[in-house]
């Protein structure tokens, strides 16, 4: 970590936070992982991530911490993270109108429609939504780097 070039960063994570984080991404250990990063971002923010996600965060944080020049890697990131946003809201537009199609022309109680319903609640609350919150949270900590103030 480098406290000259980033002192915002520093005191939100510290060395001691960045270690907790490698040592349970090392032991696989969720639940500590969960509450070392909720810690971070609060309770609301990490509760509903998938454990998938809760260790792509924490690399992302241990990596960003970790980089030479981290404004330049959260510059880097940042693009590919606004790109993956992106693709979840067409994604799920798209699931959204080919649901309400199907409604209609086949109707509610069909295979089809059944599927599509449960492709979009994927979307509202499922994986593709725990992964789009964690590339928000991710996104938060770059613009936090990138600008020198609070996520």
């Amino acid at each position: 970590m480098k406290p000259k070039t980033l002192p915002a960063l520093s005191c939100v994570l510290s060395e001691k936070t960045i270690k907790q984080l490698q040592d349970d991404l090392k032991k696989k250990n969720v639940t500590d992982l969960s509450g070392h990063l909720e810690k971070l971002f609060g309770y609301k923010e990490i509760f509903n991530l998938h454990a998938d996600h809760l260790r792509e965060l924490a690399e992302y944080i241990i990596d960003l911490v970790s980089d030479d020049d981290p404004v330049a890697y959260a510059e880097r990131t940042g693009a590919y993270i606004k790109k993956e946003k992106q693709k979840y809201h067409r994604e799920q537009a798209k699931t959204v109108r080919m649901y309400q199609w199907a409604k209609q022309m086949e109707g509610e109680d069909s295979v089809h429609v059944l599927d599509l319903e449960y492709r979009c609640s994927v979307y509202r609350q499922g994986f593709a939504y725990s992964r789009f919150h964690a590339y928000t949270l991710m996104e938060r900590l770059a613009r936090f780097v990138i600008e020198g103030k609070r996520p």
